[in-house]
């Protein structure tokens, strides 16, 4: 992105089996990356954009954690200029938690200028074809059994209730994706959401 690196960092849980090793957790990240890479997802990145590292860190108890690095590339065949680096796809996860406000949401920068109708909006075969790629990646990761683990989910934590911090945190898998009509950055500055 312009030269500088950027980061999309997602939260799995291992339903059913465990990991008991770097080398079971190096199993699981190099499924998860197959998963992203088969989906089509990162194929909406610009031909200048690539991903270049997977990491994937396994919490299993308090101080004992198991590491994981995948570095074999995934690059972007997107059309086009690369969009600006504060100008990203928008995926909002669906998931059984409601609450006032947004849902969790992953930015996808890099996209290729030629998935964008103006540098405010996607083309309509654009969305329909990264929600399809989006879809298939929640499918995907959700059904990983690799390195020891038999189950995975996709989702995030829920670490705070009423000002009260939640001990463990709460796991709320995700249950769908869309993707906004809207570009859209993490600071939102580039306009209202279209309808």
């Amino acid at each position: 992105m312009g030269g500088q690196p950027f980061a999309l960092i997602f939260w799995a849980r291992m339903v059913a089996g465990t990991v008991t090793s770097n080398a079971d957790l190096s199993a699981w990240l190099t499924a998860f990356r197959n998963a992203m890479n088969t989906s089509g997802l990162l194929s909406n990145l610009s031909n200048t954009v690539s991903v270049t590292q997977f990491r994937a860190v396994n919490v299993v108890a308090p101080g004992v954690a198991f590491a994981a690095v995948n570095t074999t590339a995934v690059n972007g065949t997107g059309s086009g200029a690369t969009l600006p680096a504060n100008i990203a796809v928008v995926l909002s996860w669906g998931s059984s938690a409601h609450w006032r406000g947004g849902k969790p949401r992953t930015y996808l920068p890099g996209l290729g200028s030629a998935a964008a109708d103006t540098n405010h909006s996607l083309l309509d075969s654009s969305k329909a074809a990264i929600q399809a790629q989006a879809a298939a990646f929640l499918t995907a990761v959700n059904g990983i059994s690799a390195g020891g683990v038999t189950q995975t989910e996709l989702g995030f934590l829920h670490w705070q209730t009423n000002d009260t911090w939640l001990s463990p945190p709460a796991w709320f898998a995700f249950s769908g994706v869309t993707i906004h009509d809207r570009l859209g950055s993490q600071r939102r500055r580039l306009g209202r959401w279209l309808p």
